[in-house]
């Protein structure tokens, strides 16, 4: 980082300055063991001690020459470091001057002559306009009716060593320039300038329309300011109409070379033309369609925006009211102020909470218990018949053979050759012990007996006997 000649003087000034009286120090001074240099009047305040506080040592007899050669040439240094500063400050001036001139060359109100490029004449603007009249007469154009919207139309040839470009002045308005230029591609391009500020150029709207063979292409934009550099107008490839090599109008106007250029000039705040840029046209009716009429659309979008501005309060004042119901319905009628959230419950409500969960939850245990009892109770009852069942299959079948009545060939006999009387049982239920509760614990022996049961009725399936056959 470069420092500048007054900033590094007034470092070198700082280095030799004394701590003490803020001088400049002189040939004869004094050395402390830190390093300190003092001048021999302040020494004599303390007693052969270093005056600075945070310090306090004897001085020394040492000398310290690089302060003393430096005391010496300060000065010398210091006129050096200004000359070298007066001359940078004169080579950056020059290069300002240089980089506007490169720009412009022009002082504030003058403007260059763009008709040809040969041509270096520069003036203001109502020189420019004498110079457009007595120099290029067939390239310059005035009206003095002042119309709105103003229009211009002219034949121009295509070929390369015709000047393209035309001025013409509009009256009570201002001087204009239709720059048209040809580049070694054959690509053709042309905008329109205003001999005014760009401010001024601004305010002012063109439809420029080229065509060639019953072919047309449109372009309608803002005005710019002559003062910008011809370099720029032709690097500035977002402002202007463009007729590319592979366009239609480009192979007519080789072939016909001549072609009719028309230029509408209007106000920014009167204008009927479309600010944007349209699409390329081939035809009339594709660009009538890109014209749009500014001031219905500013209309437009004027009555777009208070609609919005509408919905947007009306959206605003919805939400005020749900917020202000919400803050009502938390206010306490009587009071008209929020209600006080209760302080924290003291030990003695606590401890009765959890007596009254520990009395709730031995109720739903004994209540879960006496379904788990009833259930166990159901299912032991199911087991009991079972078990009966399969140890003797045959008991109630033979018991029913031996009450059935002697009747030979009655229908519904099964057995017949007991040759017994009796009467038709009348059927009864079942009968079945009432049985406890299960317990695991109690119930052991009970256990045991049911399984030696249920495996003896297992054996007694896998036999192929019968009681009765």
């Amino acid at each position: 980082m470069e420092l500048k000649g007054e900033k590094f003087c007034d470092i070198l000034e700082n280095i030799v300055k004394c701590p003490v009286c803020q001088e400049r120090l002189n040939g004869d001074f004094a050395l402390c063991e830190t390093g300190h240099c003092v001048c021999r009047e302040c020494t004599l305040k303390n007693s052969g001690k270093c005056i600075i506080k945070s310090c306090m040592k004897p001085y020394t007899g040492t000398r310290n020459l690089l302060i003393e050669g430096l005391l010496q040439q300060i000065d010398g240094i210091k006129v050096c470091l200004m000359e070298l500063d007066a001359t940078n400050r004169k080579l950056k001036n020059d290069n300002k001057q240089t980089n506007n001139d490169k720009k412009d060359g022009l002082s504030p109100g003058q403007y260059l002559c763009w008709i040809t490029d040969n041509c270096e004449f520069i003036g203001y603007e109502s020189e420019m306009a004498q110079h457009y009249e007595h120099h290029h007469p067939l390239e310059y154009h005035e009206d003095s009716n002042g119309k709105f919207p103003y229009t211009q139309n002219w034949q121009m040839n295509y070929m390369a060593d015709d000047n393209l470009n035309r001025a013409f002045k509009i009256s009570k308005l201002g001087l204009f320039i239709l720059h048209m230029t040809k580049n070694p591609t054959n690509i053709l391009r042309a905008c329109i300038l205003m001999l005014a500020p760009s401010g001024i150029a601004f305010q002012h709207y063109y439809r420029l329309e080229i065509e060639c063979d019953k072919k047309k292409k449109v372009y309608n934009g803002r005005v710019d300011s002559a003062r910008i550099s011809k370099g720029r107008v032709l690097r500035h490839r977002g402002v202007g109409l463009f007729i590319t090599s592979n366009e239609d109008l480009s192979n007519a106007l080789k072939e016909n070379l001549l072609f009719e250029c028309s230029v509408t000039i209007e106000k920014s705040n009167e204008t009927i033309f479309n600010v944007l840029n349209p699409k390329n046209t081939n035809n009339q009716q594709n660009s009538a369609k890109n014209q749009i009429d500014f001031k219905v659309r500013n209309s437009k979008t004027a009555e777009f925006h208070k609609q919005q501005l509408n919905i947007d309060t009306k959206k605003k004042e919805e939400q005020k009211k749900k917020v202000g119901d919400k803050i009502n319905s938390n206010i306490h009628p009587l009071i008209n102020k929020t209600p006080i959230q209760p302080a924290m419950t003291s030990l003695c409500d606590i401890k009765n909470q959890m007596v009254e969960q520990k009395k709730d939850f031995s109720r739903k245990m004994a209540i879960s218990q006496d379904k788990i009892y009833q259930t166990r109770d159901s299912h032991a009852d199911k087991l009991a018949t079972t078990q009966s069942r399969s140890l003797y299959p045959s008991l109630k079948q033979e018991s029913i053979h031996q009450r059935s009545p002697n009747v030979p060939g009655a229908s519904g006999m099964v057995n017949n050759h007991f040759q017994v009387g009796c009467e038709k049982p009348v059927p009864s239920a079942p009968f079945i012990e009432r049985q406890p509760p299960y317990n695991p614990f109690v119930n052991q022996q009970r256990d045991a007996n049911r399984e030696r049961f249920h495996n003896a009725g297992k054996a007694n399936k896998n036999k192929d006997s019968c009681v009765v056959c």
